[in-house]
């Protein structure tokens, strides 16, 4: 396909493609806001928590309650019957980011922030290509893409975070590659302020030394804390610590729903009567080797990476994939922020995709995005819940990508010219 780029093929041939690529993009648009329609009429999990504590806020309760379970599944259903939901280890400010949602009802919240995750869905789609210089075909498959992918279906439908946060991150990426630190620095405050999605930039604003980003995201996040604080208070900051440290050491980190390295590693060699039955062992020394030398050998290629690539994209792309394969917490829902590094991959290898790396980039974006590999699942009974983690599997795919482009411009200088061929 890499005539769409070079333009091998007649214009009115490259403009009829481009034309049904365009129709396709389109279809896929529709087709997501029609089942997202369907889904808005049915019971959904996770977003009856945030609109409870949109509505606690507005009541004034007391937000270090919000991480007793049994206390906040029954004030869930005050507000909406039926439901049981618990607040997890978001952040009290989580509940802010919420907080307009509560002057409405219930159903009409979870339409006008459908509304608002599918305007920055197709924003981020849009900013991504026009940066990366993404035209014509290619800009329209990349638009069905993202409208296509599964992670959006949950995210609009089901009332989740990631499509905005995409549209933050590709926000923070356009400004950082513009020389605007500090305009980056605050988005990724906001972000870090209400997930924990973006925690591996902290050390890559360390080793690039973009101290302007680092000091805006640290004056963001402390401005957030301050003015909320009469409403949080320090048992509020507490009980989150106290929730989010022992979610890391509980059984629950076995559930195959966490698709993480720690997700992956637990999952197979923890047992537990509740969360996880059906491990290959109860190896818990294996469990700790196998996540400590993962995280060990991802952060020393990022790192290196880092330190040596001239491409600042790759490496921005490289520690937003961290931010998902290494946040032990991470579930498909957030899949939806590895668009951008997918896209900046595509864009070093357009023109070699019917190439071994295009041939891998293919297979990565295929587990990680398309719809049905969750089908994969059905052969646990017969291999075990390794067949659990084709998305993820996609994602490390991905990763590796990253890591070889970033190293690649290194191996390329510390190759030795060919020697001249001298004339007889």
């Amino acid at each position: 396909m890499a005539w769409l780029s070079r333009g091998e093929l007649p214009q009115g041939t490259v403009r009829w493609a481009s034309l049904t690529m365009w129709l396709l993009a389109v279809a896929a648009a529709v087709v997501l806001l029609i089942r997202t329609e369907r889904i808005l009429h049915q019971p959904v999990n996770l977003f009856p928590g945030y609109y409870t504590a949109a509505k606690l806020i507005q009541n004034n309760e007391d937000i270090a309650r919000f991480y007793d379970d049994d206390w906040y599944i029954m004030r869930v259903s005050e507000f909406i019957p039926g439901s049981i939901e618990i607040y997890y280890a978001n952040t009290p400010l989580m509940a802010f980011f919420f907080r307009p949602l509560a002057e409405i009802s219930y159903d009409g919240a979870r339409r006008v922030f459908a509304i608002l995750s599918f305007a920055a869905l197709a924003a981020a789609a849009y900013l991504m290509s026009v940066e990366l210089g993404i035209k014509g075909a290619w800009r329209a498959a990349a638009f069905f893409a993202v409208f296509a992918a599964p992670p959006s279906l949950i995210n609009v439908a089901f009332g989740q975070v990631y499509a905005i946060l995409l549209l933050m991150f590709v926000l923070i990426w356009v400004a950082w590659r513009r020389g605007a630190e500090a305009r980056g620095g605050v988005f990724f405050g906001i972000v870090l302020a209400f997930k924990t999605a973006g925690l591996f930039f902290l050390p890559l604003l360390l080793l690039e030394r973009r101290w302007r980003a680092l000091m805006a995201a640290g004056a963001t996040i402390s401005a957030l804390t301050l003015v909320t604080f009469p409403y949080v208070g320090i048992e509020g900051w507490e009980a989150y610590l106290a929730r989010a440290g022992g979610l890391l050491g509980s059984p629950e980190m076995a559930f195959s729903g966490y698709l993480s390295v720690t997700g992956f590693a637990k999952n197979l060699f923890r047992y537990n009567a509740e969360a996880n039955p059906d491990g290959y062992l109860d190896a818990p020394l294996l469990a700790l080797g196998i996540e400590s030398l993962g995280f060990l050998i991802i952060i020393g290629f990022a790192i290196k990476v880092a330190l040596t690539t001239k491409d600042r994209d790759i490496t921005f792309a490289l520690f937003l994939m961290l931010s998902l394969i290494l946040v032990p917490v991470v579930a498909y829902t957030h899949y939806c922020l590895a668009f951008l590094p997918a896209c900046i991959i595509f864009t070093r290898l357009r023109e070699r995709i019917m190439s071994p790396p295009g041939y891998w980039f293919l297979l990565g974006t295929i587990l990680s995005f398309a719809p049905g590999v969750d089908r994969t699942r059905a052969l646990v009974e017969w291999g075990g819940p390794v067949f659990f983690y084709a998305r993820l599997s996609g994602l490390m795919i991905l990763m590796c990508l990253l890591i070889v482009l970033g190293l690649k411009n290194e191996w390329d200088t510390a190759r030795p010219a060919p020697a001249p061929v001298s004339k007889a």
